[in-house]
């Protein structure tokens, strides 16, 4: 194989140009010290003989594959397939039709990397599957296999295996893998059931129509908690984010009045909550019965987001990964020339096509959604922009995004906001755990019929 005639890496990054010491390897497989990764100012993140590689700055958050051969959390492999895994993702990275996106070569190599390890624990290399039908037939057979993806990628490695160096299945292996994966291949509800989606959508619209009825009291409750810890730490929010102790003006075991320090206290949160009118609704909607703390007031924010991208991923065909990223300016209203206003939201792609200003036509009701979400985003950067261990740009406090983290100084544990600005969505399943009440999940099993 002429490397030169290799296109080189196809990731859209801006830091990637073709003179950059990664775009090209200069032999095949490349050397233990090529720079895979290297970040804006050329300092190298991952080399390729590392049993890391760290796709971070590509991404713009955390993002990491492992070989297997060092110590470490995950799947070992030995040292020989992890180089022949190495090698493999090697040439989705540089080879011909290579990815555009760090999440699809992350995805493709989660999706391949099981088989190095059955292959390890068996005490073969990759490279022998073909010899070995009845290892084959296990392999396509095991349920944590994704056998659909591996098919297609087993078969496309087959035909570029001169130039990779080797191969994983030849055309007997492919037939004997394809006919075992057949028998275990059971078919998929290709869509939502009606009931189940209509529920969904009901209870998601219920929670952000409650939340805009109670917004203005929401957004003067949380002002006055952040005012109340800000007079407990001597009139300055900035002293309260590594705790107040037992001066946390709702600590339920002081007495409610002041102090000649200058401390107040308020009891327990429940009783601010009641004269700001949001008690019924927390206790509607999050764990706030009884006597309960102000954190609860922090659940309901976090609820009311993940409320607010559920709702309107079930409305747009945004991925949930681009839906997670959405700005606080990313609503937008048309008029055609019939004069019907057609709502657009605008974001980033985040898969085949890239595209860092991208249109998503959505329903008109997202706008709830949207309107819901940007007002805890901005209540919690309002907290955020005072704590002096988050360093946050003008550009994140002026356009927050919409899924934007916890900042409240009586959230527990340190942010790690100045490494990655953007929080993992939530699936429904973590919501039934931490928020109960949204669901039945009564309601959201799917019966015989």
């Amino acid at each position: 194989m002429n490397i030169s005639d290799l296109p080189g890496l196809q990731i859209t990054s801006s830091f990637i140009e073709t003179d950059s010491p990664n775009f090209r390897p200069n032999c095949w497989p490349p050397s233990s010290d090529f720079p895979v990764v290297i970040d804006s100012k050329d300092n190298v993140i991952s080399r390729y003989g590392d049993a890391r590689w760290d796709f971070s700055v590509w991404h713009g958050s955390t993002l990491k594959i492992y070989f297997g051969d060092a110590q470490g959390q995950g799947h070992k492999l030995s040292p020989c397939n992890a180089d022949l895994l190495r090698q493999i993702v090697a040439w989705w990275l540089w080879g011909y039709a290579a990815v555009t996106n760090p999440t699809s070569l992350v995805f493709k190599f989660e999706a391949i990397k099981p088989l190095f390890v059955f292959c390890s624990h068996n005490n073969i290399l990759a490279s022998q599957l073909s010899d070995f039908p009845d290892l084959i037939r296990e392999l396509a057979s095991n349920p944590k296999i994704r056998v659909e993806h591996l098919t297609t990628y087993l078969n496309d490695l087959m035909f570029v295996s001169e130039m990779i160096g080797f191969n994983i299945l030849d055309q007997k292996g492919m037939e004997v893998f394809v006919s075992a994966a057949v028998k275990r291949h059971k078919v998929q509800t290709a869509y939502i059931p009606t009931r189940l989606w209509h529920y969904q959508v009901k209870r998601l619209k219920e929670c952000l129509d409650d939340f805009i009825a109670h917004k203005e009291k929401i957004e003067e409750c949380y002002k006055f908690c952040l005012d109340a810890y800000a007079n407990n730490a001597g009139g300055k929010l900035s002293e309260t984010f590594d705790g107040l102790a037992n001066k946390s003006p709702f600590n339920s075991r002081e007495y409610i009045g002041k102090r000649a320090s200058g401390h107040i206290f308020y009891g327990s949160f429940d009783h601010t909550a009641r004269n700001f009118e949001i008690d019924a609704l927390l206790k509607k909607w999050v764990d706030a019965d009884g006597v309960y703390g102000v954190r609860a007031l922090s659940n309901y924010m976090s609820l009311i987001s993940f409320v607010g991208l559920a709702y309107t991923l079930n409305f747009s065909l945004m991925r949930v990964e681009e839906a997670n990223r959405l700005r606080s300016d990313c609503l937008e209203v048309e008029v055609d020339s019939l004069g019907t206003e057609i709502y657009l939201i605008r974001g980033a792609t985040t898969k085949t096509v890239e595209d860092s200003n991208a249109l998503w036509v959505v329903s008109p009701s997202v706008e709830v959604a949207i309107n819901a979400m940007t007002s805890i985003a901005k209540l919690r950067i309002t907290a955020g922009k005072e704590n002096p261990d988050v360093n946050l740009s003008n550009d994140f406090i002026y356009k927050p995004v919409l899924q934007c983290v916890s900042h409240e100084p009586w959230t527990p544990g340190k942010l790690s906001y100045n490494k990655n600005p953007f929080k993992k969505p939530r699936k429904y399943s973590e919501a039934l755990r931490m928020w109960p009440k949204l669901f039945d999940e009564n309601e959201l099993r799917i019966t015989e019929k």
